[in-house]
């Protein structure tokens, strides 16, 4: 079993049309570089990949609160909110994936609907509840609040007075984390940006399973900007 910590150094320069993100990606186990992480700003169509000295840049264009994703094959994908990152430089941790040895019976990769697993996602403080329906009631109202009291309506978008209801799709993974976030509905970058952000923050939960395995689902949420949002 193998277990490594990446660090990965960024640096911002500013001009007038948007910022350039560049940094490096390296082993923290023996500090070599890690040449094709897959970096992409979310909701945009901008993406890059670290060259074989692990070095990057990205070009992102100001004016609405930026979420960026690492990911490499055999390592966690880690979500980066540039807008809560004031240094001009941040280390950022990226735990690497526990590598075991492969099992007897294959895993089930497959993602299922809330309707076909036996058992579905359970919310932290959910536990307690009587049946798996009594469960499920929590896990909705819980994830609804959750959203309800951590989104931030984006001080741009309140500026151009944008309001919608914004569609996000996610899945609960075999670990209970949340994974595979996207904007099913959703007109403008600077809502959908938001609105993906606090759904990539939501806590890590009990997964869903089936035939007695933890198994992957997808979910669901709306995130609603209106006039009245803080």
């Amino acid at each position: 079993m193998r277990s490594s910590i990446v660090i990965l150094f960024l640096a911002f320069f500013t001009n007038l049309d948007g910022q350039a993100l560049k940094g490096r990606v390296l082993d923290k186990s023996d500090n070599t570089p890690i040449a094709d992480v897959q970096i992409k700003l979310i909701g945009k169509s901008a993406s890059t990949k670290t060259n074989a000295d692990g070095d990057f840049d990205l070009f992102i264009s100001l004016g609405y609160p930026c979420l960026v994703e690492f990911s490499r094959s055999g390592y966690q994908t880690h979500v980066l909110n540039l807008a809560e990152q004031p240094e001009e430089e941040i280390k950022l941790l990226l735990a690497s994936l526990e590598i075991k040895e492969a099992p007897s019976v294959l895993k089930d990769l497959n993602t299922y609907d809330v309707k076909s697993v036996d058992s579905k996602p359970i919310y932290p403080g959910c536990e307690l509840k009587g049946t798996e329906s009594d469960k499920f009631d929590c896990f909705q109202v819980a994830v609804a609040k959750y959203i309800s009291n951590n989104t931030n309506y984006p001080k741009v978008a309140k500026k151009k007075k944008l309001e919608e209801l914004v569609i996000v799709g996610f899945e609960i993974n075999f670990d209970g984390k949340v994974t595979g976030v996207e904007i099913l509905r959703g007109r403008y970058d600077e809502l959908n940006s938001e609105a993906m952000r606090v759904v990539w923050s939501l806590p890590i939960m009990t997964p869903a399973k089936k035939n007695g395995e933890n198994v992957k689902m997808s979910y669901q949420v709306p995130v609603q900007f209106s006039a009245g949002c803080s």
